[in-house]
């Protein structure tokens, strides 16, 4: 793996014309996200409020805890969000102080990780000129940057994961399957929904020539640090409430208005029956589970539509209501005017309908000139089919696939490459690496000994073999 890195590293190196658009793009993109987070404010409300006080909770001792006063009387949550991005805030507060844009700012670094992951995904799939396309349309996705959300530190993880993915042997080695499985344990704890790509980790695990026992090896060592980290969560939340959470609580009343199902009644009642947390997630996912028993083929169908809105070209509520009108609005009180670049920022999703044109079409021209982009595409499709099964669909759920889908659209470079599509890897430095090679067979007695008569060799002779034809003069 490590040495898959840094061959896409040194292949970038080779030509300095990419190598310099690829950094001079890069460092444009940081400094425009900076300048986005001194310009707009920090949206502490809904979901980013959430996230921020779980935070303060554990950064002043008091344990992993949120107390939501939209109710009454006030009603505290102890797993009803994930803990990877608190904790990762707590840790931010400790160093810095209690600062909101500072959590903005650690934004900037996760995107920047994004962009570094992506760039070097594209190297090996799709060659050097594809890696500075895919820096160029990442230099545009600045739309979750100001979030205090985890769209920026999820999309960074699911892009090591990815990087990983697309640069690991075959057969995997076991450090680079606990290594997998590490970066999907991580992502897992940001937000659960990175599960749905343990199955492309599971095909990535099995792939090669070796014997069952050690494919399953590498299964179960892919799979140990998610199953010990869900175990961890699980026990802790099963000493609180007397029953196992193995995710957060807010799976059922996420999926509610969906199902027909008012969250904020519903949630009322149970709470009036004298239901913990667990026990109104329980009820919740119940209610949802007999929906779906009650009429499979509208379930379907919904799976469908929220799986297609993953592509919505409609900006999500958080989008809309949160950064585009408070972050980065003018008006309605707000004392400073509005900027060029707050209103740069606000159209800033018009982008993704033509990176997502770009980046299927793209993608079917690596696929035709046999470019390493099999995980790449499995990872956008599992997650993009699966999706609509666990949540709702919207811009801001899709933006952790959109890096992903940045490194496809780099495939239509290829269309300039000299000579016809094949495997034989005879094309530029780039080309070689990114080009699916065929798997060498070793030779049986009856390959070599025709190799031997082709050479020269006199059969039933041992020893007698003309000189190779590489040799002759």
């Amino acid at each position: 793996m490590f040495r898959n890195l840094l061959a896409s590293a040194r292949c970038l190196q080779g030509s300095r014309p990419a190598a310099l658009a690829v950094l001079g793009l890069i460092a444009l993109s940081i400094g425009i996200r900076l300048a986005l987070c001194f310009e707009l404010r920090p949206a502490l409300v809904e979901d980013a409020w959430d996230y921020h006080d779980f935070a303060t909770h554990l950064l002043a001792g008091r344990g992993f805890q949120h107390t939501h006063h939209g109710v009454d009387p006030p009603f505290t949550f102890r797993a009803y969000r994930p803990p990877g991005y608190p904790a990762a805030l707590a840790v931010l507060y400790a160093s810095i102080g209690v600062l909101p844009r500072a959590a903005m700012m650690m934004n900037v670094f996760a995107d920047l990780l994004t962009q570094l992951a992506c760039v070097l995904i594209a190297v090996r799939c799709v060659g050097r000129w594809g890696a500075v396309v895919t820096a160029f349309l990442l230099l545009l996705h600045v739309t979750w940057t100001p979030s205090l959300t985890t769209e920026s530190l999820y999309s960074a993880l699911f892009a090591v994961l990815a990087l990983l993915l697309v640069h690991a042997g075959t057969p995997l080695r076991k450090r680079e399957a606990l290594g997998l499985g590490l970066a999907l344990a991580l992502a897992v704890a940001v937000r659960p929904t990175a599960m749905l790509a343990a199955p492309v980790l599971m095909v990535a695990a099995l792939r090669g020539r070796s014997s069952w026992g050690r494919r399953a090896l590498l299964v179960v060592l892919t799979g140990l640090p998610l199953v010990l980290a869900l175990g961890a969560w699980g026990a802790r939340n099963h000493a609180l409430f007397g029953q196992v959470v193995l995710t957060t609580t807010n799976l059922g009343d996420h999926n509610a208005p969906d199902f027909g199902i008012h969250p904020e009644r519903t949630f009322a009642r149970l709470r009036s029956q004298g239901l913990d947390e667990a026990g109104i997630h329980r009820a919740f996912v119940a209610l949802v589970v007999q929906q779906i028993r009650r009429d499979p083929g509208a379930f379907l169908s919904l799976w469908a539509r929220r799986s297609a809105d993953l592509l919505s070209l409609e900006p999500a509520w958080e989008l809309d209501k949160v950064l585009y009108r408070f972050s980065a609005g003018a008006g309605d009180g707000v004392e400073d005017g509005d900027t060029w670049l707050r209103r740069a920022y606000r159209r800033s999703h018009e982008q993704y309908g033509f990176g997502y044109v770009l980046a299927v079409t793209g993608g079917l021209v690596a696929l035709w000139h046999r470019r390493r982009v099999g995980f790449v595409w499995a990872l956008i499709v599992v997650v993009f089919v699966a999706h609509g099964a666990l949540s709702r669909g919207d811009m801001r759920l899709a933006a952790p696939l959109y890096p992903l889908l940045c490194v496809l659209a780099g495939g239509w470079t290829l269309l300039g490459s000299r000579g016809a599509p094949s495997a034989s890897g005879s094309g530029p430095a780039d080309e070689r690496l990114s080009r699916v090679e065929p798997r060498a067979r070793p030779p049986g007695p009856a390959r070599a000994g025709r190799r031997d008569r082709a050479a020269g060799a006199r059969p039933g002779i041992p020893g007698r073999a003309s000189a190779p034809r590489g040799a002759r003069s």
